[in-house]
């Protein structure tokens, strides 16, 4: 499953490479005076209904928790 990328300690390191990404994108942003937007799309497995089916949820909500964790956006 994709949401399998997000999970801690996955061998892809998905979640933290994310995450460093989000925070560099929001404090460069910051240094030139500006406000980030961190925009999280569902995928197409949460359109078709997938995520719900299976009781996963959304499958970015890993993502968006860790960002919601780390300051990055807010809930």
């Amino acid at each position: 499953m994709a949401s399998d990328y997000f999970r801690a300690g996955h061998p892809s390191g998905a979640l933290p490479l994310t995450v460093a990404l989000a925070d560099a994108f929001v404090l460069e942003a910051a240094r030139r005076g500006k406000r980030a937007l961190v925009v999280i799309l569902p995928t197409a497995y949460d359109f078709r209904g997938q995520a719900g089916r299976d009781g996963g949820g959304l499958v970015a909500a890993v993502v968006r928790d860790a960002l919601i964790e780390r300051g990055l956006i807010r809930p």
